[in-house]
């Protein structure tokens, strides 16, 4: 059965299964999410896209502490780059097998923003109506050095495992595991 993936926020892209959750490093041989930086374009188009508070899509969320793009032709080109990067993966995709993959949110965090541990929602409403989510997927679009904090959370269990990927790199999660 094929399945609906959510491309989250942040950002990364190469597989290695780790107990459900895949973390796709980038290789000079591998395909990534490279256009995508804070300067989408080179010219400074995303960093100068308006960006609101992030409840926007989730209005009743208490641990949602961010921003989320709000300008249409910044978020059509980078969907367009980071959903592109996604399905020329290979092991992407034999590792999440999608039948769709939902357009991600872009989210900025400035300092003391989080979004607080929260699974994502089951189903999403995508261009055909409601999508079932079994599968997260975060994306990094800086680099580690150019930016404090950060890191990923996903709780597995007793388990906290915390993830800071290179600009272009990818996580893949379940979507009903505790995340921040």
């Amino acid at each position: 059965m094929k399945k609906t993936l959510v491309a989250g926020a942040l950002a990364a892209l190469t597989l290695a299964a780790a107990g459900g959750v895949a973390l796709a490093q980038q290789s000079p041989e591998r395909p990534q999410a490279r256009g995508l930086r804070a300067d989408a374009d080179g010219d400074g188009r995303l960093s100068r896209a308006e960006f609101v508070d992030g409840r926007i899509s989730n209005p009743h969320s208490k641990v949602k502490d961010n921003l989320q793009l709000n300008d249409q032709d910044a978020h059509l080109r980078s969907s367009r780059i980071v959903l592109e990067a996604l399905y020329a993966h290979e092991e992407f995709v034999n590792f999440a097998f999608p039948r769709a993959v939902l357009p991600p949110l872009m989210t900025r965090y400035t300092r003391g923003m989080h979004y607080g541990a929260h699974p994502d929602a089951a189903f999403i409403r995508g261009e055909g109506g409601p999508q079932r989510t079994d599968l997260s997927c975060t994306v990094f679009i800086n680099e580690p050095g150019d930016y404090e904090g950060g890191a990923l959370r996903i709780r597995m269990g007793t388990r906290d495992l915390r993830f800071r990927g290179s600009g272009g790199s990818a996580i893949v999660y379940p979507s009903d595991m505790l995340h921040e």
